[in-house]
């Protein structure tokens, strides 16, 4: 079930089981952990050269061929 609170009340009762919880305080939590998207991520893209996004998008353009002589997927090229 999902639920969103709204409100001036700081206190939420959190519920039992695994959650998501966004607020600008962590509360103190056991087995909690804070997830940080710069440590805890993957960017395929990151320090990519030229000739590297070429092939990348030559592969996408080969598995998804829709509308290849649209004016918007040349322009996209």
């Amino acid at each position: 079930m999902n639920k969103l609170h709204v409100g001036f009340n700081k206190t939420v009762e959190l519920p039992k089981g695994g959650y998501i919880y966004i607020a600008d305080e962590v509360p103190k939590v056991s087995r909690s952990r804070v997830f940080d998207p710069m440590k805890h991520s993957f960017n395929p893209l990151k320090d990519i050269t030229y000739r590297k996004a070429r092939e990348i998008a030559d592969i996408l353009y080969t598995v998804s061929p829709q509308g290849e002589n649209t004016l918007t997927v040349r322009n996209g090229k």
